[in-house]
């Protein structure tokens, strides 16, 4: 079993925020509930397949905590706050944070971000919600990654790569927002902890790390990561910070 500890992404500095999030739940669990109770027998449905059960069971569903839309007035502009008009009455915080990677899709930062980090090496892809039929894809997509959360502490962050031409975000409270997809074939236990400053500077360092250590391997990052004992210093202080 790996033990896999979960946050809020947040600045403890600011307001606290986790008082929104709910714990991410299994793929496998959220289909299953909606399996067809009366359907022939004569050959097995895919929540019968190991195949999908052992993708399912380590996919994790994070749902969009508040409903969101938001329009655009123009691209990225280097030290200049671009302008996002508010269309619903509630709206999750956005930010445009860098320019288009791809030709003529804006992409921005919603602000719901989770941190992860387990007791041994487990490498998690964060992908959009492909299982699911999310209103939001129509406007566009999460930014796929992947990463060793065992060897590496940083916020996972949901940028979205709004589609070619559109200005335009909209997502429901409730709605899926994300994939979480851990790469093992043991069970995985979550718990929950609280971010602390000393925490946060920490994951902040890491995921700024790209502007002041460029064009390093993950490998590489892993590795000064446990050289300097930081493993154990996040988990140390992970372990004092679990709420219970």
């Amino acid at each position: 079993m790996i033990n896999v500890y979960w946050s809020s992404a947040n600045d403890p500095k600011e307001d606290d925020f986790s008082i929104m999030y709910e714990e991410p739940h299994s793929l496998f669990k959220d289909k299953v509930k909606e399996k067809q109770k009366d359907r022939q027998t004569d050959m097995p449905g895919f929540d019968e397949c190991t195949a999908f059960q052992d993708l399912g069971i380590h996919t994790l569903v994070v749902n969009n905590v508040i409903q969101t839309h938001i329009e655009f007035d123009g691209n990225y502009i280097p030290n200049y706050q671009t302008p996002v008009k508010q269309l619903s009455k509630n709206a999750l915080y956005a930010d445009v944070r860098r320019d288009n990677t791809l030709k003529d899709q804006l992409i921005f930062d919603y602000h719901m971000p989770h941190i992860f980090f387990a007791d041994a090496s487990l490498e998690v892809m964060l992908s959009s919600p492909y299982f699911h039929q999310p209103g939001y894809m129509k406007y566009g997509a999460i930014v796929p990654g992947r990463f060793d959360v065992g060897s590496w502490f940083r916020p996972m962050r949901f940028e979205i790569n709004l589609w070619e031409g559109n200005n335009i975000f909209k997502i429901e409270e409730g709605e899926p927002l994300a994939y979480l997809t851990f790469n093992t074939n043991e069970k995985i236990k979550l718990h929950k902890f609280h971010m602390n400053e000393k925490l946060y500077n920490i994951a902040l360092a890491c995921a700024n790390s790209s502007a002041w250590w460029r064009n390093i391997p993950l490998a590489k990052r892993y590795a000064k990561f446990h050289a300097s004992q930081s493993q154990k210093k996040v988990l140390t202080e992970i372990k004092n910070n679990l709420i219970v």
